[in-house]
């Protein structure tokens, strides 16, 4: 049997990411009153879903109503809402590559249900 040992520790200096932006974006969208939350979450998806919406409003009504159901369903839906929050934070990663606000990660685990994806734009 082989032992291969992993170095977990990376210097932050390293990283491609603002290993604290998941923490900032904590704070502020807990600092933002229920309705500016409201207001950001809405014109984010009239943004990135409007042309969607509007070539098939049944799809995005179906859509958003399995988003509703729960916490989970709400964010594995709205990956764009994830990347726009880290781009008003100022992520250095988003804000230096433009395409980087156009591709959606998301996975569950299973390597076969990984993927990425450009938005039509």
């Amino acid at each position: 049997m082989y032992r291969v040992q992993v170095n977990t520790r990376i210097e932050s200096s390293r990283l491609s990411h603002d290993i604290h932006a998941p923490q900032k974006a904590i704070y502020r969208i807990r600092s933002q009153s229920n309705e500016q939350r409201t207001q950001f979450i809405i014109e984010t998806f009239s943004h990135f879903f409007q042309a969607g919406i509007r070539e098939n409003p049944t799809a995005f009504r179906g859509r958003f109503r399995k988003m509703a159901a729960t916490p989970f369903n709400f964010y594995r839906g709205s990956a764009v809402l994830f990347y726009q929050d880290l781009k008003v934070d100022q992520d250095k990663f988003i804000a230096r590559n433009n395409a980087a606000g156009q591709v959606f990660i998301h996975g569950d685990l299973h390597a076969e249900n990984f993927g990425t994806y450009l938005d039509h734009d």
